[in-house]
């Protein structure tokens, strides 16, 4: 099993986007291991797989979810920053001189 290296950087927002690529891969993956259980004629193992598939569709779902969430937060929270700026008499043309 590999272990997953150590930083000192915490960053969710990468954390939700590897959680989402690799469920996606495992989804695709299980696809492959039901093509192969359905083809030996073993119904036990395509229903796990078909579950295990299901398990990481859901996974998948709510990463994605939760990524968006954040993202759109963050974007709000920036553009209320922004909108503040500009309130206080800030702009980027004062800024430059014009």
């Amino acid at each position: 099993m590999q272990e997953h290296p150590q930083t000192t950087v915490s960053n969710p927002y990468y954390d939700l986007i590897s959680t989402l690529y690799h469920e996606l891969t495992a989804s695709q993956t299980y696809s492959a291991y039901i093509r192969d259980a359905q083809s030996a004629g073993d119904q036990e193992l395509t229903h796990f797989f078909q579950q295990a598939q299901q398990w990481s569709n859901q996974c998948a779902e709510q990463a994605r979810m939760l990524l968006t969430n954040r993202v759109s937060a963050s974007a709000g929270a920036m553009g209320q920053a922004g909108r503040q700026g500009e309130a206080g008499g800030f702009s980027r043309q004062s800024e430059m001189g014009h």
